[in-house]
């Protein structure tokens, strides 16, 4: 005799247990991926920047936990939402090569955040330009802003705040933590849900074949 197939109400097909799980560990792992792209990369309002600090640059060295020279590297911005949107709040990652340190543990390969837009109070860096950095720890990472006191170091000038930071001191050996937590969190998160993808995906097909009438 033919192998009886199993309906749900309205004549359509049900799943059996094995599979319902498969589908539901399935969904659940999308969901998770989702809601963690829109927690990491969720919009912010639009603001204008206003700075608390004054203009000689004394309040900003005592603010920050970290003080040196370096030149950007690599910027890295921050995904969009799951609506695809990105806003200037939304954070951005520049990674420095550190040349000099006055202040902190600095290593030599340094990422800071910010915020994408000037109007955010977000700094703006460019590529291959180096700059002298105020940053201030936040968790596991470094922050700075356009109130922090951040200058453009170019070859053959002295920008002002240098004769308050006196001679700098060499970097650490080694990159700072947030340099490598933020270069492999998404390659891991990514990895995890194709393995799951294919783990549940795997265990349907040999759900199926297990039910499929031997000759």
């Amino acid at each position: 005799m033919g192998k009886r197939r199993r309906f749900c109400e309205g004549g359509r097909p049900g799943l059996n247990k094995p599979q319902s799980r498969a589908a539901a560990l399935l969904a659940l792992l999308l969901i998770a991926t989702g809601v963690l792209a829109g927690l990491t990369a969720s919009p912010k309002p639009a603001y204008a920047c206003s700075c608390a600090f004054g203009s000689e640059g004394s309040e900003q060295i005592d603010f920050a936990d970290l003080i040196f020279s370096g030149t950007v590297v690599k910027r890295q911005d921050s995904l969009p939402n799951l609506l695809g949107v990105r806003s200037s709040g939304d954070p951005v990652d520049y990674v420095f090569e550190v040349e000099g340190a006055w202040k902190g543990e600095v290593r030599e390969k340094v990422t800071v955040s910010t915020a994408a837009g000037t109007d955010a109070c977000g700094a703006d860096f460019r590529e291959d330009y180096r700059y002298i950095v105020l940053a201030k720890r936040s968790g596991d990472k470094l922050t700075t802003s356009l109130c922090s006191g951040n200058a453009l170091y170019l070859a053959g000038t002295q920008p002002d705040i240098l004769q308050k930071l006196g001679e700098p001191a060499e970097p650490s050996a080694g990159m700072s933590f947030g340099t490598w937590i933020r270069s492999y969190l998404w390659a891991v998160v990514l990895f995890a849900a194709a393995t799951g993808f294919g783990i549940a995906r795997l265990a349907v097909r040999r759900r199926r074949a297990r039910r499929q009438p031997r000759a």
